[in-house]
């Protein structure tokens, strides 16, 4: 018998040659905050900010707003539209910010990197 290497025939040589891949890192979000705390009163005006990192900008942003049941479209793909002011006019507990980024001129790749969701209690008014 003969082991694999001794059974190929003609000239061998085996080694490896160092390379870099370059390109760019996939968009990610790297933070989203609202600038109030939760809870808040009806009335309110709340302003989520979502920062990216990685990709091609502008980046482009999506945002929606879920009140517990369904999720309501707030403002479809913008490019540098990483800020949202919220102005509550209903007490809900179970509200929820939403916000996707994408990199310039791209689909979306929906996971936990392009995504973020703040849950958001709003109280009544005084």
């Amino acid at each position: 018998g003969c082991d694999a290497a001794a059974c190929i025939p003609g000239p061998r040589a085996w080694g490896s040659l160092p390379f870099v891949i370059t390109g760019t890192a996939p968009v990610a979000l790297t933070s989203f905050t609202a600038d109030k705390a939760s809870p808040q009163a009806t009335g309110t005006a709340i302003t989520f900010t979502a920062t990216a990192s990685g990709g091609t900008a502008p980046y482009e942003y999506q945002w929606w707003l879920s009140d517990g049941t369904t999720w309501t479209i707030l403002r479809g793909w913008t490019a540098g539209g990483n800020t949202f002011i919220w102005t509550p006019t209903q007490p809900n507990a179970a509200y929820r910010m939403d916000v996707q980024v994408r990199s310039a001129g791209s689909a979306w790749i929906p996971g936990p990197s392009t995504e973020g969701i703040l849950p958001f209690v709003i109280t009544a008014g005084p």
